[in-house]
């Protein structure tokens, strides 16, 4: 039986069969322009890709950012915050320092205030103190005007037991005389006026000393 038409042969001897050269270009493609040969690619240089020296398991940082500037990243935001931290700090400083100022002129201006008050609270003091000093004279002097009644009074109601006592024996002594038994009688009302009048100013005394708020016994 014939196999050379078996598609699956025929495919099976194509594979096993090395490529046909291609066929050369026929008079119509000869007369163009030749082709370009094709341009070969330039390999770019080799580029070092510097790797970070380790010291004693640290990484060394370059000295130079790129684009010129100095240090890295982090040194600025410290330096920043450094700057950060000095302005607050006199920020403060100069409200404390305002705020100390404002509390001594406070204190000065309660201090002199409080002086005033005391100055004032000793004038008042002295003058309490010297009506005080005044009432107690006024004091000692009712006291004194009550003992000099008591012994005015005391004095009035001696001589008018005297009287009194006089005015008896004359009335005795009359023997029957009208004119002695009367004078008698008139000395011993007179004694009995003086005797009252004496003990009116003995009470009168007494009560002065009362009023006075002084003990009689002083």
């Amino acid at each position: 039986m014939d196999q050379s038409n078996d598609p699956v042969i025929k495919a099976m001897h194509d594979s096993n069969m090395p490529p046909k050269p291609p066929s050369p270009p026929g008079p119509a493609m000869m007369s163009g322009p030749a082709p370009k040969p094709p341009i070969e690619a330039t390999p770019m240089p080799e580029q070092k890709v510097k790797v970070p020296h380790m010291e004693m398991g640290k990484e060394t940082k370059p000295s130079r950012m790129p684009g010129g500037a100095v240090g890295s990243p982090v040194l600025w935001l410290v330096i920043v915050l450094l700057l950060v931290n000095v302005i607050g700090f006199f920020a403060v400083y100069n409200a404390v320092s305002g705020l100390s100022e404002g509390t001594e002129k406070r204190n000065a201006v309660l201090g002199g205030k409080l002086d005033g008050m005391s100055a004032k609270l000793d004038v008042l003091v002295q003058k309490i103190q010297s009506d005080e000093d005044r009432i107690n004279r006024m004091r000692q002097n009712l006291f004194d005007a009550g003992g000099t009644l008591q012994e005015k009074g005391d004095a009035l109601m001696k001589e008018g037991e005297q009287r009194i006592a006089e005015g008896e024996k004359m009335k005795n002594d009359a023997n029957g005389d009208q004119t002695k038994i009367d004078a008698g009688q008139a000395l011993m009302d007179e004694g009995q006026r003086l005797k009252a009048e004496g003990e009116a100013m003995l009470t009168e005394g007494k009560n002065l000393q009362t009023q006075s708020g002084i003990p009689a016994n002083k």
